[in-house]
């Protein structure tokens, strides 16, 4: 068991990569924690961005697991001036009209991909494949997690502390 708690909480508040992929579509990027500020965010390192992330821990140091939700990442067309933080430019890769929903996929530098939900309201286009996007992840969405070792990881960590 690696969580336990209502669906709701295991949903929001993953506290593993595993339980964020297992329950429910994720975006899952590896990033680099570089400390907590004061207001309890966790600053992380995506490649050479710097993003501000709410923390499963609060001693979050070294690789983790970024997670967001696809429903909570926000689209905007365009790449002109990134004016909030947590803000990636990046190509539509791909649109699926769902009904209720579209899936769209983006390619963010570095070569990362995003899946995005985009709830249909009846007025908006679709953006086409090959536009430019900014990629909004919100820090109270954006969710950093510690990397998970494999056991064949700890064995050898073990073996080299003793």
């Amino acid at each position: 068991i690696r969580q336990i708690g209502t669906p709701r909480e295991v949903y929001e508040s993953p506290q593993h990569a595993f339980v964020a992929d297992f329950l429910g579509a994720a975006n899952l990027l590896d990033a680099e924690a570089s400390g907590v500020d004061q207001d309890g965010r966790v600053r992380v390192r995506v490649g050479d961005l710097e993003l501000r992330a709410s923390a499963a821990r609060r001693d979050l140091s070294g690789p983790v697991k970024l997670v967001i939700r696809p429903e909570r990442v926000v689209l905007e067309a365009g790449h002109g001036a990134e004016a909030r933080e947590n803000t990636l430019r990046g190509v539509v890769e791909r649109t699926v009209f769902q009904g209720a929903v579209t899936q769209v996929l983006v390619r963010l530098h570095g070569d990362r991909q995003v899946q995005v939900l985009v709830p249909n309201q009846g007025r908006q286009q679709l953006l086409p494949n090959g536009a430019d996007v900014r990629v909004h992840l919100p820090a109270a969405a954006l969710r950093a997690l510690p990397v998970e070792r494999t056991q064949t990881e700890a064995e050898a960590a073990a073996t080299v502390g003793s």
